[in-house]
């Protein structure tokens, strides 16, 4: 039991912490011209899909990190991540401070806050997050045995 909890914590900050970095790695790489629909405070289709596939793989490594305590502590993962995911879907759109300065200025943590993600977005997430645990806590690593060995 206390590995399997071990696992769902270590494995969600993980997952929390690869998240930070690679979205902002991908700001810095791509910048708010292509984060942003003309200079508005919407998210392109293309920044949602390249979030997407980021989130993927963000949750791909913290089920693996879960998975190497507990093979119970993926599915757990993979539920908080889910429900967490459902409850911000079906939440309330949080209150936004007006915007005092354009869009091109903004920092990666400024624009996290301010953006408004498509609806479609908000729903898709948590299956993307629970999907990603589930794959990473499934993925096992191969050895290669060269013949003859």
């Amino acid at each position: 039991m206390l590995r399997a909890a071990a696992g769902l914590v270590l494995g969600y900050l993980v997952m929390a912490g690869t998240v930070v970095i690679l979205m902002s790695l991908a700001w810095m790489a791509t910048g708010p011209g292509f984060a942003f629909r003309g200079g508005s405070l919407d998210t392109s289709t293309g920044w949602s899909l390249l979030s997407m596939g980021l989130g993927l793989v963000c949750a791909g490594f913290g089920g693996r990190v879960a998975a190497r305590f507990s093979s119970h502590a993926v599915p757990l993962l993979a539920g908080v991540v889910f429900v967490l995911g459902l409850l911000s879907a079906f939440g309330p759109a949080p209150d936004r401070p007006a915007l005092e300065k354009p869009v091109a200025e903004l920092s990666v943590f400024e624009a996290a806050s301010y953006a408004v993600q498509p609806q479609w977005y908000r729903y898709a997430i948590p299956l993307v997050g629970a999907a990603g645990v589930l794959l990473g806590g499934a993925w096992r690593r191969t050895r290669h045995i060269p013949p003859g060995s």
